[in-house]
């Protein structure tokens, strides 16, 4: 098998990151040298690798600074409405190699480095994840910021910085207000004032932080159709029943440069050869590649460029983990936050459902798959914290069993953040998107997965359902309770005991958990993770684990025609426009913000006068 393209080499090769001009090069060489001289002051005599990414920074910064000059210039002329974001978190992950894709740059600059006898990839990962934020809300913040500068929106983010906070309130003026209007609009209705009041009253009185949201609000919104539909018929079911015209829906989104054009050079190649490079900052544009769908040429190189990121991927993890693994097995990855209602515990199910199969007929040729997990866990959240040592624990058996070999691989990744993110999302091969229908808010590692040609294995939950539609439902593994059926099933009454007597194999993983067989020197170390299940399990795992089970083998045996996967992820990508971030913020700003978002140019930055 031939050595899989570096990052560098596959960037020579490409359009859509700008053309390395001889000029460019020259130019971006001599201001690379000035700012070490002048800036860092500093030669090559002394410069560090560190000293050389400065170098290379302030190099890139330079074409930015009169692009801000004459925007702000622009915003002073015209004085456009300005939007400010808030938010607690801006998960921005590194800024070097995405400044440079959207300047159409990097080309010259792996160029400029490549003669000055310096390792682009080397200077990259000398930069430290810009980590203000720490899951999913942060990336969106991100997303979000990159959409409003793609659409030319006046807009600024903004996290909180103050030490002491003196507000002027009125809450409770707010409150009698509000509750009049309430009285005016349902007479008599004593039991809905108390239930949408601002003030919880009780032995200590609490401020309801979502009601006195929505009341201070000129629009609500949830972040997929499902999520506000919930909103709208049971959470806030009083409020939407008084003002109706303020609830809305705003599926989540993505930016495709940094998820697509960046991280993954390859795709966003083959695609561009096909339909052009406008898809970037219209995405929509790839629906035209249903039409390639039957092209051998195009199934062949969506094929490739997947077995190269997983060569790329199996060679960092072998760095990074000291594990070899097979890169030909199906990589089956969850990254997300570590959470009970993300059923991290109902892969782990599979996991060990799968490794006794293979022990108990060890001839039987089964699909490699390499399972990767991974994400953090809140500092105080001792059943997250349990489930990550459940998942290594699982992996010291099932990688050191010599039954099992290279056919199942069990893979924590520790410290997940964007650059990881950034590696191990175009590798994947199935997207696990798990979670108990009805408590994922939209979730956007699912889009992600999703644009770089992974096939999702997921629950009809948050964004997979517009997902699922977009693709078509034959183009997903979907599983589980919907809905629906989840409500029904609390009115019923959950009865965990039930799943257990029936299944024989999922007694018996749940026997090896309580009896230590994953952790033989801590017998009862995952007894509180098997009392949860069995008896407080708010997020039903045992019932959703037979039909899960059963389409993990719809996942193993479409994996065995290369063809019809690829042609399946060729849908997959192909119908993944809805989910860009440009689009979701080109609907707030006109919907919500009142902006008409504007692809229109700014003059060059050449006369800043």
């Amino acid at each position: 098998m031939s050595r899989p393209l570096t990052d560098q080499e596959k960037r020579k090769q490409i359009s859509v990151r700008g053309l390395a001009g001889v000029e460019n090069v020259t130019d971006l060489k001599k201001s690379f040298n000035r700012h070490l001289h002048f800036t860092l002051v500093k030669d090559r005599n002394v410069a560090t690798p560190r000293d050389y990414y400065f170098a290379l920074a302030h190099t890139v910064r330079d074409h930015l600074v009169g692009r801000w000059i004459r925007t702000q210039q622009h915003y002073y002329e015209k004085d456009p409405k300005r939007i400010y974001y808030l938010s607690l978190e801006f998960y921005m992950g590194r800024t070097l190699q995405n400044t440079m894709v959207n300047l159409a740059l990097e080309n010259a600059c792996d160029e400029a480095v490549y003669q000055l006898g310096l390792d682009m990839e080397e200077l990259e990962e000398i930069e430290e994840d810009a980590g203000l934020g720490n899951g999913g809300l942060g990336r969106l913040a991100a997303c979000f910021l990159d959409s409003m500068a793609t659409l030319g929106l006046a807009a600024y983010g903004y996290g909180i910085r103050y030490e002491f906070g003196i507000f002027n309130q009125i809450i409770y003026e707010i409150n009698q207000r509000f509750l009049n209007r309430v009285a005016a609009a349902f007479p008599g209705d004593v039991d809905r004032l108390r239930r949408m009041s601002l003030v919880e009253e009780g032995a200590v009185k609490r401020i309801n932080m979502a009601h006195l949201c929505i009341t201070g609000s000129h629009a609500v919104n949830g972040v997929a159709r499902i999520h506000s539909e919930i909103l709208k018929k049971t959470i806030f079911k009083d409020f939407y029943e008084l003002e109706p015209h303020k609830f809305q829906n705003k599926t989540n989104g993505i930016t495709p440069r940094r998820w697509l054009v960046m991280c993954n050079p390859g795709l966003a190649e083959v695609i561009a050869e096909r339909i052009g490079e406008d898809y970037i900052s219209d995405l929509d544009q790839l629906r035209k590649l249903l039409s390639y769908v039957d092209d051998e040429a195009f199934i062949r190189d969506v094929a490739k460029v997947k077995q190269e990121n997983k060569l790329k991927f199996s060679a960092y993890l072998e760095n990074e983990y000291k594990l070899r693994i097979n890169p030909n097995s199906l990589f089956d990855v969850q990254v997300k936050r570590i959470h009970e209602y993300k059923r991290q515990l109902l892969n782990c199910l599979h996991i060990i459902t799968l490794y006794n199969r293979i022990k108990k007929e060890p001839n039987k040729f089964v699909v490699p798959r390499t399972v990767m997990i991974g994400g953090k866990a809140a500092p105080g959240y001792h059943m997250a914290k349990m489930i990550i040592k459940l998942i290594t624990s699982i992996g010291d058996v099932v990688n050191h069993d010599p039954v099992v070999g290279d056919r199942l691989r069990v893979i924590f990744l520790e410290n997940y953040r964007v650059s990881l993110a950034e590696k191990v999302i175009p590798a994947a091969d199935l997207s696990e998107q798990i979670s108990t229908a009805g408590t994922e808010a939209s979730g956007t590692g699912n889009m992600k997965f999703m644009l770089n040609g992974a096939l999702t294995i997921g629950t009809m939950d948050g964004a997979n359902v517009e997902m699922a539609e977009e693709a078509g439902e034959e183009n997903f593994f979907i599983f589980g309770m919907r809905e629906e059926d989840v409500a029904k099933l609390d009115q019923r009454g959950y009865n965990a005991q039930e799943y257990y007597d029936r299944i024989p194999e999922l007694r018996q993983v749940i026997e090896q958990l309580s009896s230590g067989f994953f952790s033989p020197k801590q017998p009862d170390l995952f007894k509180d993770i098997v009392n949860m299940l069995m008896h407080h399990d708010r997020f039903k795992v045992f019932a959703d684990y037979e039909d899960y089970i059963k389409c993990q083998e719809k996942v193993s045996a479409l994996y065995k025609n290369p063809r019809e996967w690829t042609r399946m992820v060729i849908r997959n990508i192909a119908t993944s426009g809805k989910f860009s971030s440009d689009r979701t913020i080109a609907q707030y700003a006109r919907e919500i913000w009142g902006v008409e978002p504007s692809r229109q140019p700014l003059p060059a930055p050449d006369d800043l006068a």
